[in-house]
């Protein structure tokens, strides 16, 4: 092959996919501030279970229903680098369950409406 029927570098491979992408800034403007979202919960606020929850990834308990139970958030993931997301349960949250004697700790993601803050 003659070297001067190869394209330069810039218009081949790689290179040319980054080059005609659009700049982060401009995505960046389009994007929601963070002003206009709730402001997310903060950290180790308590909160009390209203709706009904059932959780079955915790092998001790079975199948259990999280209503009414007490605990505190760990995380929210409602916004992210400033930036809101689209996370449908993003209440990270932790509690602690008497189980025959032994406490079980339990993490479960919930939605802010399934939750009552205290």
């Amino acid at each position: 092959m003659l070297a001067s029927s190869r394209l330069p570098k810039a218009a081949c491979g790689r290179r040319a996919l980054h080059a005609r992408r659009p700049s982060h800034a401009s995505i960046r403007s389009s994007r929601m501030t963070v002003a206009s979202v709730a402001s997310p919960v903060p950290e180790g606020t308590k909160v009390k279970v209203t709706a009904d929850v059932t959780i079955s990834h915790v092998a001790r308990l079975g199948d259990y229903s999280l209503k009414g139970q007490e605990g505190e958030v760990m995380k929210d993931v409602s916004v992210h680098k400033d930036q809101p997301t689209n996370a449908t349960m993003p209440l990270r949250c932790k509690f602690v369950i008497n189980n025959d004697g032994a406490d079980v700790k339990v993490i479960a993601h919930l939605a802010e409406d399934e939750v009552e803050m205290l």
